[in-house]
């Protein structure tokens, strides 16, 4: 019975904090406000992903056309030198093509085999996945989640300072609800009536306070003699007139509850003075459940439980678009050396003229963007 009295009330509680959710002006921050520009900075790097992805196709194309033609019999002047561009084309072609295989290759061989072949291996991922797992878990809950980050984040943050105005605010709006407040009345009165409908329960309540009276009374022959007088006159023992009495209090407590705004009225000041202690609980509660809890072996444990094929899921979603860079860059550094080994001091000397400006381009925009900003 007392049972169905909380679900009730909790019922409502929960009904009426959802209907004055619109009206709370405090919402927590945006979460996204703090990601980086993702958008921004792909759209910015679009055409150098672009080059980079097609590159590899430029040296194959280039490749096949050495084959047919690779500057046949056609020189350069070079600072008074003569220099033959003969085989030039297949020279930075194989050798951008070797840079981006070696990559692609070291980048497999990352994760696959997944099982372990008798000639091929293993992949390092795979046969590593265990040792992974414990140097992640050991990472992660020391440096990302260990209970002295979690507690500083949260006293840095504004969380429970939006918690105490969220709270208040829709104290005081569900207090001044008036259909809220009558609710919460009826589900009061309704359990009070069904508790004393119960024959049971009001010859237990009768019972009892039948008793009390006795032993208040005990040695006293004038309270003994009126409350046998009394009796008399009503025509019925005691504990007939207490359930009589018993069955009037429905009634009584539903008149009582029509006085009961002045607790509504009082219940945002009550909120507010307890406020501060609640904040200083919840901190408590917070910090005791972060050093019950085993950062540590939790992730390892789920880490340890993924097969060889969700860690590489794993790793190839956080890491994916950079690991194909890296097997992009191998064709470009390929392309370099191969030019290197065509004119290797023409090539270093403009190799290095080039990364000077570069550099001297990047420094320059640097000061300008922290100038203007």
């Amino acid at each position: 019975m007392f049972d169905q009295l909380f679900n009730q009330i909790a019922s409502t509680l929960h009904t009426y904090w959802v209907k004055h959710e619109s009206n709370t002006t405090f919402s927590n921050k945006d979460v996204s406000n703090n990601l980086p520009p993702n958008k921004i900075i792909k759209k910015r790097y679009r055409i150098v992903k672009i080059l980079l992805r097609i590159f590899p196709v430029i040296l194959l194309i280039t490749f096949c056309i050495s084959f047919y033609w690779d500057f046949d019999n056609i020189t350069l002047h070079l600072f008074n030198s003569i220099q033959s561009l003969e085989g030039l084309l297949r020279i930075v072609s194989v050798s951008g093509l070797i840079g981006y295989a070696t990559n692609w290759l070291a980048i497999t061989m990352l994760f696959k085999p997944v099982s372990k072949r008798p000639l091929l291996g293993q992949g390092l991922v795979p046969r590593q996945k265990d040792r992974i797992a414990v140097r992640l878990a050991d990472t992660i809950s020391r440096e990302l989640l260990s209970p002295s980050h979690i507690k500083s984040y949260i006293a840095k943050s504004d969380i429970l300072t939006t918690f105490k105005q969220t709270l208040l605010q829709r104290t005081q709006d569900m207090s001044r609800d008036q259909d809220f407040r009558s609710e919460i009345k009826n589900h009061i009165h309704e359990f009070v009536q069904q508790l004393f409908s119960d024959e049971h329960f009001k010859r237990s309540v009768a019972n009892l306070l039948e008793e009390h009276i006795h032993k208040k009374i005990q040695g006293d022959s004038l309270n003994k003699l009126a409350l046998k007088t009394y009796t008399l006159i009503k025509g019925a023992d005691l504990n007939d007139l207490l359930i009589q009495s018993l069955e009037q209090i429905p009634q009584d407590i539903g008149t009582h509850l029509e006085h009961t705004d002045e607790f509504y009225e009082q219940l945002p000041v009550f909120v507010s003075d307890q406020i501060d202690g609640l904040e200083q609980k919840i901190l408590l509660w917070i910090h005791s459940i972060i050093h019950q809890l085993d950062i540590y072996t939790y992730i390892k444990e789920h880490l340890e439980s993924y097969d060889e094929s969700q860690i590489e899921e794993l790793i190839r979603n956080s890491t994916n678009e950079e690991l194909r860079y890296i097997q992009q860059l191998g064709a470009v550094i390929g392309f370099i050396g191969g030019c290197i080994i065509w004119e290797p001091l023409f090539s270093i000397i403009s190799i290095s003229f080039l990364i000077l400006c570069f550099y001297v381009a990047d420094q320059t925009l640097h000061q300008l963007n922290n100038k203007y900003l």
